[in-house]
């Protein structure tokens, strides 16, 4: 299971003096686009550790309800593997409904911990609600492979010996000659470390818990995945879990 934790603030294009979160409301009138967003994160597990970093940049304004923004992000873990991402997200609110619909399409970038790079694209649906949250994508990795080690191994598996007599006779004298074979197998292995890529899906479903303070929103999320990889082994799929405490964001952010 997965703990995240996120740290947000407002980036406004407009200079301003302010002592907390400004409410679109409170945007200048000559504002035509809600403020942007950074968002500091840290995301680990038992074995696992990732710093992330998250812009949502708006860039266009569909009339009150709609928005589409640029969101640079950027990941770094514990063992050294890093990743970048460039997406495009569009959110449409349904103010009768009080929901937010999303589509995007991103262009990932990662290097593994053997400093390999692996680019991939990914696109994205999204629905989000006060109280329920919900999204789904697909990921399309390049077909690469890299190696990334090599080892060579040599076992002894045993030895036999093998007899062979001669024998014959000078005269009254009869001679005798033992010949005496060993033969070892060894077993020569080579190995090599296969480095690839995932082609598949996850999707998963959060609730915002009640919580007695305003400011900050706390979410349970449960979902699914499953990737095939481009080498010969299993399929990785499975359950995945994971809690998120954040800044209770405007809007088009949460």
């Amino acid at each position: 299971m997965f703990v995240t934790i996120l740290f947000g603030a407002d980036l406004y294009a407009q200079t301003a003096v302010t002592t907390g979160p400004v409410a679109d409301a409170d945007l200048p009138a000559d504002s035509d686009l809600p403020a942007g967003a950074l968002t500091l994160g840290v995301r680990g597990g038992e074995d696992f550790m990732e710093d992330q970093l998250d812009l949502l940049i708006p860039i266009y304004m569909y009339g009150d309800c709609g928005v589409l923004l640029l969101n640079p992000r950027m990941a770094y873990t514990d063992n050294e593997e890093k990743e970048l991402n460039l997406g495009a997200v569009y959110r449409h609110l349904l103010p009768e409904r009080e929901v937010i619909l999303g589509g995007n399409l991103y262009y990932d970038s990662r290097w593994s911990e053997h400093d390999e790079q692996f680019d991939q694209v990914g696109v994205g649906i999204e629905i989000l609600t006060t109280w329920v949250d919900a999204r789904a994508n697909y990921y399309f990795p390049e077909d690469k492979t890299r190696v990334v080690e090599t080892s060579e191994r040599t076992t002894e598996l045993g030895s036999t010996q093998h007899t062979d007599y001669t024998q014959w006779a000078e005269g009254n004298t009869i001679y005798e000659r033992r010949h005496t074979t060993t033969t070892t197998t060894f077993l020569h292995e080579y190995f090599e470390l296969i480095e690839g890529t995932l082609e598949g899906w996850d999707a998963e479903i959060g609730v915002r818990l009640p919580t007695p303070w305003d400011c900050i929103e706390t979410r349970l999320f449960g979902g699914y995945y499953h990737f095939d990889p481009n080498i010969d082994t299993d399929p990785v799929e499975g359950w995945k879990a994971r809690h998120l405490l954040q800044r209770n964001n405007r809007r088009w952010y949460r």
